[in-house]
């Protein structure tokens, strides 16, 4: 019997990929017979230690705790995570043929692990690489980021010297673990190559998302337009995501408004929660065709998928994003950048519309025209539609992610 326990801390994170991440695993490997599936949530709004049953998995929670004594955060990172593996300890009961394995999610989980090695000296521990620190910082500039990691501290300024410690940080991480899990092509390299992780000890696996896709026929699709207040003539354009600096939103709304020279009858339709006195500023003048509609459930979303005329995700840095998934499994025509694993996500032979990320000195960009153009080429290809939904179903299907990371456990 393989022992595992999965741990996410309870923040934003819940709510977008990671915690859809947990949830879509979790969902594939209760239905294995040799696995015990075990969920341990950190920082949990729950009062108290809890442990809650459903399905055949338990799940464990640990409350958020305040640092009332003012320790140094190491310290008291230590404190919390000592406990946690006190706790766990009390309720892991294993055979002697048993297999015990603790999967992480975040760098800061590695304090757990001299802690795990100690209570159990022959577990392993698997990491998955959501994110990388320098991705956000330097929007996704992979040249700017190796060219930085070779460089003398003397040399760098403040902010190139936080990257570079997280850098080690990340590398410490890494080393720590057995097995590394990435959720791109792209990631597995830059570890390879720049972390110097060995090539043994890392396994892409695509995330996998269950398949919700319903297609709606024209009448259909009119139907649900009026029901939501948008006209049939309408040409509705979709970013799904947190309104972030690093997901290219402000390159999207000044793409759009050269859009609007061509198609006056275009709306762009914003899902998501984030800075929006940062976007809305973006939008003067343009205040009718643009839509902020906050944050929504998923079934809100999906509506959003099904009457989209084409999405667009211009972000500096993804690893395997589940927004895109999603908008794959509806069939969407999307236009992807570049950046980081998300150019990767698209197999070539669907002939899918990209747009280029440039690197500069210290960041990466995208020129609002190049977007335009490949907004309006998406708008006019009338096949993005079915190469979108055979692309998820050929990559993303939960039943492969699962079955790859029980590959993986088996070796």
């Amino acid at each position: 019997m393989k022992h595992i326990y999965l741990f996410c801390m309870q923040s934003s994170g819940v709510v977008y990929g990671i915690g859809t991440y947990i949830q879509q695993l979790t969902e594939a490997l209760k239905q294995e017979k040799d696995v015990s599936l075990n969920i341990v949530i950190y920082n949990s709004e729950e009062s108290e230690f809890t442990i809650k049953k459903n399905e055949g998995v338990s799940t464990f929670y640990f409350p958020r705790i305040n640092n009332q004594f003012n320790y140094p955060h190491s310290q008291f990172e230590s404190a919390y995570c000592r406990n946690i593996c006190f706790l766990l300890n009390r309720h892991i009961r294993l055979e002697p043929s048993d297999q015990l394995i603790f999967h992480l999610n975040y760098y800061e989980e590695n304090i757990c692990i001299p802690y795990f090695k100690k209570e159990f000296p022959d577990c392993k521990v698997i990491f998955t690489v959501h994110y990388q620190r320098w991705c956000f910082l330097l929007n996704g500039n992979t040249t700017c980021f190796k060219k930085l990691i070779h460089q003398k501290q003397d040399i760098l300024s403040y902010n190139e010297k936080l990257i570079l410690a997280s850098y080690q940080s990340e590398k410490n991480a890494l080393y720590a673990v057995d097995k590394i899990i990435c959720l791109a092509e792209f990631t597995k390299n830059i570890l390879i190559e720049d972390y110097q992780v060995v090539p043994e000890k890392v396994e892409v696996i695509y995330n996998g998302l269950k398949d919700e896709g319903k297609i709606l026929s024209q009448k259909e699709k009119g139907e649900l337009r009026k029901k939501m207040s948008f006209s049939k003539e309408e040409l509705l354009i979709l970013f799904v995501g947190r309104l972030d600096q690093t997901k290219g939103l402000h390159i999207l709304i000044q793409a759009f408004k050269i859009i609007l020279n061509t198609y006056t009858q275009a709306r762009l339709i914003i899902v998501g929660d984030g800075n929006y006195n940062l976007f809305l500023k973006e939008c003067k003048d343009y205040w009718k065709k643009i839509t902020f509609t906050g944050r929504l459930d998923r079934q809100a979303v999906y509506e959003f998928y099904q009457i989209a005329d084409t999405a667009v995700i211009p972000s500096f840095n993804e690893q395997c994003s589940y927004v895109a998934i999603e908008m794959m499994m509806f069939g969407i025509p999307l236009v992807i950048s570049t950046s980081t694993g998300l150019s990767e996500m698209i197999d070539d032979k669907f002939n899918p519309v990209k747009v280029n990320v440039l690197e500069n000195e210290t960041s990466g960009t995208i020129l609002p025209d190049e977007l335009a153009t490949k907004i309006i080429a998406a708008l006019r290809d009338k096949k993005q539609q079915n190469n979108m939904r055979r692309n998820y179903l050929k990559k993303f299907l939960p039943s492969e992610m699962g079955k790859r990371y029980i590959n993986l456990l088996n070796q």
